[in-house]
């Protein structure tokens, strides 16, 4: 036995001493994921193969990395290499179930959380059987939990920690098999055997039961992520951390909710299957999360290509005193896309494209040779664009590939026209970067006295133009007001653009309870049958996903007659 130790433990030492780099580390993980995924189920769907399934692997993963870290106290890079070059072992439960089992048996989590003790009790019990849980499966389990021993007694040489090793290797495995039921157990208020179909198989917002699985997954994998970075480099993380500027973040954030519950105000009438299960809760917050990271990513490339100017105008930002370097930047860029999109394409596919579309137009406004950040007017339209495409990726919830077609037209031309106008606010705190960089901003073309005096009216401008574009007087009195104090704020000697963000955030509140008492205003006689048309088609979808057919034909029937409608007055 010493003899085996000595040499996994020089064969551990090698592998964890080797210095690829580390897309080969992620592309040998991503292989042999794809390779079980191929051999254990290859004729599912594209996006359960590359994503439901992958994101399993990555919350297994990376529970595991952590757990092994933490009892050991090895660097969790070196840790995480070890269970990379281990990890082939998930490539055992289809090669035994086919060749000593018979094959065949269909791999499923465990569907019944109250089953949690006993399945505890009984994994390892031949005579015990469980639907869903092959013996090639108990087999790889068995090896998992004998080399975390082995790996936690190399590296800590105590017999305690090595059986915490078993103990939470094994409890991980079993936690994340029973990660669904748990969810919809304690979110869904019915009977636990009742409640994975209830929550996974239902349909609602988030159509297929594989993307609810893997938008719950998303979650735990970048939970982990985070913890599996902070262990990494903890001043690298903070340095991160210190850069997500909040007011920018609630700003794109909040038009996301904004558009989720504009959604939900113009459809509740036409979609009657709506938050009928507790993922489409999570669809919501996934899609915030979603949005956010997207802005985070828009950030970070952003820093890449404006260092020049931010050693002048933004000094304390952590790549100009180089607490991140620009290749820590890059990647967090990569890693703040990848989970946007992520979030984003288990939510709908609609919001995936509304995301993919808002990165688009980030690259457009800060990467060269185009850079169209450097050109004024051009550059506050673009963030307008991102504004309003944020506001639609929170409708498209509901509204689907249509949100584009059926969004209030007013609504559309007053965020394009407001935040084309107030969006030139953030080139005041950059005046001498944007002037020495040759970025062409108002306040460079005018100068910084007669540029701030133009922004703080186009500012007010922006404020008095709301009442108007969507029809609702009764917000033009406290729009004054805001434009007034916000005026007031910008003249100021020392600019501070946090009251303005207060300001706008505030006003923004106001405006959200007036559009819903007078949601009706927006909706015209042509825009009502395009909501109640979509919204019945998609409940159609939902029932038919239940199996409840009758109500889906029915709902079909409601879409059809009102596009119908809708095309009538489209002819008049």
């Amino acid at each position: 036995m010493k003899r085996i130790i000595k040499r996994l433990e020089g064969f551990i030492e090698s592998i964890e001493g080797l210095n690829l780099n580390l897309i080969w580390w992620i592309l040998g993980f991503l292989a042999i994921v794809f390779a079980r995924n191929f051999l254990s189920t290859p004729s599912v769907s594209a996006l359960m193969f590359f994503d439901h399934f992958l994101l399993f692997y990555v919350g297994l993963f990376f529970a595991i990395t952590l757990l092994l870290h933490f009892l050991t106290g090895e660097r969790i890079e070196r840790v995480s290499k070890a269970v990379v070059t281990f990890w082939f072992i998930i490539l055992l439960t289809p090669i035994l179930d086919s060749l000593f089992f018979g094959g065949g048996r269909k791999l499923s989590y465990f569907l019944n959380a109250h089953e949690i003790p006993y399945t505890l009790l009984n994994f390892f019990n031949p005579f015990v059987q469980f639907e869903g849980v092959s013996p090639g499966l108990r087999i790889e389990v068995v090896i998992v939990v004998i080399l975390a021993v082995f790996y936690t007694y190399i590296k800590s040489r105590s017999a305690v920690k090595s059986i915490c090793g078993f103990v939470g290797s094994y409890l991980i495995i079993i936690f994340i098999g029973f990660l669904p039921a748990i969810f919809a157990t304690v979110f869904s208020g019915v009977a636990p055997e009742l409640a994975y179909d209830k929550v996974f198989r239902f349909g609602g917002i988030v159509q297929t039961g594989s993307q609810g699985l893997a938008l719950l997954f998303t979650f735990v994998s970048s939970f982990l992520l985070c913890i599996w970075l902070f262990r990494y480099d903890r001043k690298k993380w903070k340095a991160a951390v210190s850069n997500l500027r909040p007011l920018r973040s609630i700003h794109y954030v909040g038009m996301t909710l904004l558009g989720i519950l504009l959604g939900f105000w113009l459809f509740r009438d036409a979609y009657p299957v709506v938050f009928g299960t507790p993922i489409d809760f999570l669809a919501c917050l996934g899609l915030l999360f979603s949005v956010f990271f997207a802005y985070q990513s828009a950030v970070a490339v952003n820093d890449i290509f404006d260092i020049e100017s931010d050693k002048i105008s933004n000094n304390s930002r952590p790549l100009v005193k180089k607490k991140l370097s620009s290749g820590d930047v890059k990647i967090l860029a990569v890693i703040y896309m990848f989970i946007a999109l992520l979030f984003a394409i288990n939510v709908k596919y609609s919001c995936f494209s509304l995301v993919l579309v808002s990165i688009i137009l980030s690259l457009v406004y800060s990467v060269p040779p185009l850079k169209l950040k450097r050109f004024f007017p051009v550059s506050t339209f673009i963030i307008a664009l991102a504004a309003l495409v944020t506001l639609l990726t929170g409708f498209s919830i509901f509204g689907g590939w249509k949100s584009v077609y059926i969004f209030p037209k007013s609504l559309t031309l007053l965020v394009l026209v407001i935040f084309t106008l107030a969006g030139t606010v953030k080139d005041l705190k950059d005046f001498e970067g944007d002037k020495r960089t040759g970025i062409k901003t108002l306040p460079v073309l005018l100068g910084r006295h007669r540029g701030k005096i133009v922004i703080a009216l186009f500012v007010l401008l922006s404020y008095i133009l709301i009442a108007p574009i969507i029809r609702m007087p009764i917000l033009f009195i406290p729009a004054i007001v805001f434009g007034i104090l916000s005026v007031f704020i910008i003249l100021k000697k020392e600019l501070s653009e946090k009251p303005i963000f207060v300001l706008y955030f505030a006003f923004v509140i106001i405006l959200a309870f007036f559009i819903r008492k007078n949601i009706d205003t927006l909706r015209t006689s042509r825009v009502k049958h395009q909501i109640d048309a979509v919204g019945h088609f998609l409940s159609g979808e939902t029932y038919f996903r239940r199996g409840k057919y009758g109500h889906a034909i029915n709902e079909y029937k409601k879409a059809i007659l009102y596009s119908y409608k809708d095309e009538r007055i489209r002819l008049q």
